[in-house]
C-alpha cells in the first residue's frame, strides 16, 4: 500500500517486539475505512469523502480493492429530496463529489499503478 497507493499505515513496534506476531499484515484479511470531512468549491458542506480498502480476489487473483467514496452532508441523510431544495443541488452535489472522488484516485495511484489505469 505504501509503495503503490501512497498509503503509510503503521502500529507501534511494541506489539510486535517479542517475535510472536509478524509486522507485515496480511493484506488479503485486510478491512479498512475512513472518512474526512469536506467541502465544496464555494464552501458548502458536501459531506464526507472517503476510503475503504478490502483484501479479496477476483478471477483467482488475490489482491487490495480500494473504493472512493462521498457521502452527503449529514443534515441530508435520511430526509426526502424535498431536503434538497431542488433537484440541480443533486447534480451539481454529485458533480462536485465525482471531481473529489477522480483527483483522490489518481493522487493515491499516481506512478507504477497508475500506468495500468492509461
Amino acid at each position: 500500500m505504501k509503495n503503490n497507493l501512497k498509503i503509510d499505515f503503521s502500529l507501534t513496534c511494541d506489539l510486535f517486539g517479542n517475535g510472536q506476531v509478524s509486522p507485515e499484515p496480511s493484506p488479503y484479511d485486510l478491512h479498512l475505512q475512513t472518512f474526512f470531512p469536506c467541502r465544496s468549491s464555494n464552501g458548502e458542506d458536501l459531506g464526507e469523502v472517503g476510503l475503504s480498502f478490502r483484501g479479496g480476489e477476483k478471477n483467482g487473483i488475490q489482491g487490495i480493492f480500494m473504493d472512493t467514496i462521498v457521502r452527503c452532508p449529514r443534515t441530508q441523510i435520511g430526509e426526502s429530496l424535498s431536503g434538497w431544495k431542488n433537484p440541480e443541488m443533486i447534480v451539481q452535489w454529485a458533480e462536485e463529489s465525482h471531481h473529489i472522488v477522480h483527483r483522490w484516485f489518481f493522487a493515491l495511484v499516481k506512478g507504477n499503478l497508475e500506468k495500468q489505469f492509461t
